[in-house]
């Protein structure tokens, strides 16, 4: 079992208050009870229930929750349209200590990270709800990330590989759930209950009870059902023997048997039989030293990526370096943000996209970073209609060069792919977002809603980018931000694979968003270099 050394990490739940009220005490306007800035973080803190939620397996109430607050939000940034007035309102926290707090909150974001990962895990309450939804995909038996997602398949595989890095050892988690099944038993023996009564369950218990709740299921090992003890079933593996051949990137298979409920008794705390399953090469591999620290680098560095491009957004373009760092600080401090921490496909397309605005003045450069986004998981593509409407007057060639320039180079590149993720014609495909249109095991809110409520959605979604090259008919960059962001928000109602949960991609934009002055004098005529 991993050292007690880190057993005191904080509860999911814990820093979801915590964080809240360090964002209220910083960001609200107490002298100004009404204004919007106040309606826009108690916007943003209105998500976290959404991911509790999903968190506790009650992944419908918690999809519909995320959709509601998505589409609040995509009214306000239509009314941001429309304001004109733009008003400072800085952090009730002067610069030096929201520098560092940010650099505390980076500091924190890292050690979580590094942490409370694969076989660190001490506690099943500490996990975070990536980790819990890369365990309900592991438990489901579902196709990897690539064979559900569209975009490029090798970016997708080490996606994959960074989630199993991130989940816990289900040798762990068995041995974790087979000592509180004996501990549970002995408390029974020792304090018998009548047969129709049941044992009060502290909240505590009954959070994690509901956190693994369908997670864990009663699989056989070697043909042989789960025992029985007293009628309860204990979950004795977590996995079935898998085929390498299905996953590119096998898990760790193991398998445990547990005695009945009268040798029980004879033992201390142990089963009397533990068998775990050997590794693959690849995983093996896959678990290495290099591996794990490489994975933990990448998601690191897009983090920091997404805070610098917020900085450098408020210094160059707001004037304004404390409404930068400010937006750094509000994007650490949101619970989205600490529990989805190491979703590669969920931050590198966002640092792409903060990137492709802070270098709006220089569209071969922002083309780059759009092109680059829209071929690792194809949806930032449907950005081209508002920035081509941006560019149209001066840079539209350099932006739509840096756009398919970089997508023909990963065209190219699709060419030396691993066969193990497809022939080029699938790749190609995926990449094109083939996957993506056709419901064939969709997850997330259209697994549990009709599928013919989601083809009027991609119309009217269409339909809406291609007008955003003609409306609004003045484009500056306050309205590219505000259309990108509504666009990227928007995606999020038609997604086949968790959608609504990808919210890294739209979630720095709009802070940003929030936080802007006035910018209607930032037309491409008058800042868009030659």
């Amino acid at each position: 079992m991993p050292s007690s050394l880190f057993q005191y990490e904080m509860l999911p739940t814990t820093w979801f208050y915590l964080s809240s009220l360090i964002i209220i005490a910083v960001f609200f306007k107490f002298n100004r009870f009404w204004s919007i800035r106040n309606l826009d973080i108690v916007g943003l803190m209105l998500t976290t229930p959404g991911l509790l939620f999903l968190a506790m397996n009650n992944s419908r109430l918690g999809y519909v929750w995320l959709f509601g607050c998505g589409f609040l939000f995509i009214i306000r940034l239509f009314l941001d349209l429309l304001m004109v007035r733009r008003p400072l309102l800085e952090p009730n926290l002067n610069p030096p200590g929201a520098t560092l707090a940010v650099i505390l909150l980076m500091a924190f974001m890292c050690a979580n990270i590094i942490i409370n990962r694969g076989a660190t895990v001490d506690s099943v309450r500490t996990l975070r709800l990536e980790q819990i939804l890369t365990l309900e995909d592991w438990d489901s038996r579902q196709k990897p990330l690539q064979m559900r997602i569209a975009g490029f398949r090798p970016f997708l595989a080490v996606t994959d590989l960074t989630n199993q890095v991130m989940a816990p050892d289900k040798q762990f988690l068995n041995i974790y759930l087979h000592e509180k099944a004996l501990e549970e038993e002995k408390k029974r023996q020792k304090h018998p209950v009548p047969p129709l009564l049941s044992s009060k369950e502290s909240n505590a218990e009954t959070m994690i009870r509901r956190m693994f709740d369908g997670v864990f299921g009663t699989p056989s090992v070697n043909g042989n059902a789960d025992k029985n003890l007293d009628g309860k079933i204990i979950p004795v593996s977590y996995l079935e023997q898998q085929d390498a051949s299905a996953d590119p990137f096998p898990v760790i298979t193991s398998g445990l048997t547990i005695s009945s409920s009268s040798e029980i008794s004879k033992n201390d705390n142990r089963a009397q039989t533990l068998n775990v399953g050997t590794l693959s090469a690849q995983n093996e591999f896959k678990r290495s030293f290099w591996v794990e620290s490489g994975v933990i680098l990448l998601v690191i560095l897009g983090h920091i990526a997404v805070v610098l491009g917020l900085i450098q957004i408020g210094h160059c373009h707001f004037n304004n370096i404390v409404t930068g760092i400010s937006a750094a600080m509000l994007y650490l401090l949101l619970p989205y943000v600490n529990q989805m921490t190491g979703r590669l496909d969920h931050i590198i397309p966002g640092a792409l996209i903060v990137w492709a605005v802070s270098l709006y003045r220089r569209p071969l450069f922002s083309g780059i970073c759009i092109g680059t986004a829209a071929s690792l998981i194809f949806h930032p593509i449907f950005l081209l209609p508002v920035w081509c409407g941006y560019y149209w007057k001066r840079g539209l060639f350099r932006f739509l060069l840096g756009v398919f320039g970089v997508i023909f180079v990963f065209y190219t590149l699709l060419l030396f792919s691993p066969h193990e993720l497809g022939n080029y014609g699938q790749q190609l495909l995926n990449m094109l977002g083939g996957h993506n249109f056709r419901l064939r095991t969709p997850d997330g809110i259209w697994e549990d809603f009709d599928h013919v409520y989601r083809t009027p959605v991609i119309v009217v979604f269409a339909i809406f980018c291609t007008g955003m090259v003609f409306w609004p008919s003045r484009k500056h960059l306050a309205t590219l931000m505000s259309c990108s962001t509504i666009i990227l928000l928007g995606m999020q109602f038609w997604l086949a694979h968790q959608g609504g949960l990808y919210m890294a991609w739209y979630l720095p934009l709009l802070i940003i968003t929030l936080f802007r002055p006035n910018l209607e004098d930032r037309v491409a005529l008058a800042s868009v270099c030659d």
